[in-house]
Protein backbone atom coordinates (compact mmCIF):
# COMPACT_ATOMS: atom_id res chain seq x y z
CA UNK A 1 0.00 0.00 0.00
CA UNK A 2 2.56 2.45 0.73
CA UNK A 3 4.49 1.84 -2.60
CA UNK A 4 1.37 2.88 -3.97
CA UNK A 5 0.53 6.05 -2.04
CA UNK A 6 4.36 6.66 -3.33
CA UNK A 7 3.46 6.02 -6.94
CA UNK A 8 0.44 8.33 -6.80
CA UNK A 9 2.06 10.89 -5.01
CA UNK A 10 4.51 11.26 -7.42
CA UNK A 11 2.02 10.75 -10.77
CA UNK A 12 0.08 13.58 -9.05
CA UNK A 13 3.65 15.94 -8.77
CA UNK A 14 4.64 15.13 -11.65
CA UNK A 15 1.51 15.85 -13.73
CA UNK A 16 1.11 19.23 -11.69
CA UNK A 17 5.14 20.12 -12.92
CA UNK A 18 3.96 19.60 -16.59
CA UNK A 19 1.33 21.71 -16.08
CA UNK A 20 3.04 24.39 -14.42
CA UNK A 21 5.75 24.53 -17.18
CA UNK A 22 3.83 23.94 -20.23
CA UNK A 23 0.59 26.73 -19.43
CA UNK A 24 2.06 30.25 -20.89
CA UNK A 25 2.91 32.62 -18.41
CA UNK A 26 2.51 36.61 -18.27
CA UNK A 27 4.82 38.04 -20.25
CA UNK A 28 6.67 41.34 -18.71
CA UNK A 29 7.43 44.05 -20.59
CA UNK A 30 10.46 46.34 -20.46
CA UNK A 31 10.06 50.44 -19.71
CA UNK A 32 12.35 53.24 -21.21
CA UNK A 33 13.05 56.68 -20.58
CA UNK A 34 15.75 59.04 -22.30
CA UNK A 35 16.35 62.84 -21.65
CA UNK A 36 17.75 65.93 -23.80
CA UNK A 37 21.09 64.77 -21.90
CA UNK A 38 24.67 67.54 -21.35
CA UNK A 39 24.32 68.13 -24.98
CA UNK A 40 23.98 71.63 -24.67
CA UNK A 41 23.68 75.16 -22.61
CA UNK A 42 19.57 73.64 -21.68
CA UNK A 43 21.13 71.52 -19.52
CA UNK A 44 20.68 67.98 -18.53
CA UNK A 45 16.99 66.86 -18.87
CA UNK A 46 15.25 69.75 -19.65
CA UNK A 47 12.88 67.48 -21.44
CA UNK A 48 12.67 63.95 -20.33
CA UNK A 49 10.86 60.92 -21.89
CA UNK A 50 9.25 57.73 -20.51
CA UNK A 51 7.60 54.35 -22.28
CA UNK A 52 5.65 52.96 -19.44
CA UNK A 53 5.01 49.11 -20.63
CA UNK A 54 2.62 48.44 -18.18
CA UNK A 55 -0.43 50.23 -20.26
CA UNK A 56 1.66 51.10 -22.89
CA UNK A 57 1.67 54.73 -22.04
CA UNK A 58 4.27 57.60 -23.61
CA UNK A 59 5.22 60.26 -21.21
CA UNK A 60 6.94 63.67 -21.94
CA UNK A 61 7.85 65.62 -19.26
CA UNK A 62 8.82 69.40 -19.84
CA UNK A 63 11.47 70.51 -16.41
CA UNK A 64 12.76 73.58 -16.97
CA UNK A 65 11.40 76.82 -17.99
CA UNK A 66 13.66 77.73 -20.95
CA UNK A 67 11.20 78.66 -23.61
CA UNK A 68 11.70 75.49 -25.40
CA UNK A 69 9.54 72.79 -25.89
CA UNK A 70 9.76 68.68 -25.56
CA UNK A 71 9.44 66.13 -28.53
CA UNK A 72 9.77 62.35 -28.33
CA UNK A 73 10.42 60.52 -31.30
CA UNK A 74 8.90 56.51 -31.05
CA UNK A 75 9.61 54.06 -33.09
CA UNK A 76 7.64 50.73 -32.66
CA UNK A 77 6.80 47.60 -34.69
CA UNK A 78 4.39 49.23 -36.69
CA UNK A 79 4.84 53.28 -37.12
CA UNK A 80 7.01 56.06 -36.44
CA UNK A 81 5.71 58.87 -34.07
CA UNK A 82 6.95 61.90 -33.29
CA UNK A 83 4.55 63.88 -29.95
CA UNK A 84 5.50 67.25 -28.88
CA UNK A 85 4.71 68.68 -24.91
CA UNK A 86 4.71 72.28 -25.61
CA UNK A 87 2.85 73.49 -21.94
CA UNK A 88 5.69 75.11 -19.57
CA UNK A 89 7.46 73.58 -17.10
CA UNK A 90 6.49 71.01 -14.97
CA UNK A 91 3.95 69.79 -17.37
CA UNK A 92 3.88 66.50 -19.16
CA UNK A 93 1.88 65.17 -21.58
CA UNK A 94 0.65 61.70 -22.33
CA UNK A 95 -0.35 59.51 -25.01
CA UNK A 96 -1.57 55.85 -24.95
CA UNK A 97 -0.69 53.42 -27.92
CA UNK A 98 -2.36 49.36 -27.55
CA UNK A 99 0.71 47.57 -28.88
CA UNK A 100 0.45 43.69 -29.56
CA UNK A 101 3.18 42.31 -26.39
CA UNK A 102 6.50 41.81 -27.11
CA UNK A 103 6.41 44.75 -29.50
CA UNK A 104 10.39 46.34 -29.34
CA UNK A 105 9.95 50.35 -28.68
CA UNK A 106 12.60 53.12 -29.04
CA UNK A 107 11.94 56.49 -27.96
CA UNK A 108 14.11 59.73 -28.47
CA UNK A 109 13.71 63.03 -26.35
CA UNK A 110 14.59 66.79 -28.09
CA UNK A 111 13.97 70.21 -27.13
CA UNK A 112 11.92 72.24 -29.71
CA UNK A 113 11.28 75.75 -30.98
CA UNK A 114 7.54 75.93 -32.48
CA UNK A 115 7.87 72.35 -33.18
CA UNK A 116 10.80 72.07 -34.70
CA UNK A 117 14.15 70.39 -33.70
CA UNK A 118 16.85 72.18 -31.88
CA UNK A 119 19.89 71.18 -33.54
CA UNK A 120 22.22 68.97 -30.72
CA UNK A 121 19.75 68.74 -28.46
CA UNK A 122 18.74 65.05 -28.97
CA UNK A 123 19.32 62.31 -26.24
CA UNK A 124 20.78 59.20 -26.76
CA UNK A 125 17.75 57.52 -27.03
CA UNK A 126 16.30 54.35 -25.02
CA UNK A 127 14.46 51.32 -25.64
CA UNK A 128 12.03 49.03 -24.21
CA UNK A 129 9.21 46.14 -24.64
CA UNK A 130 5.69 46.42 -24.57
Amino acid sequence: MKLRSASLAASVAFATAITLFSSSSAYAGTDARDCNGKINTYGACAGEGAFVSDGDVYVIYDWIADGHGVEMRIWDDNSIRTKYCNVGKGSSCTYNYNLPEGSKVEIQVCLTEKNRTISGTCGLGARGKA
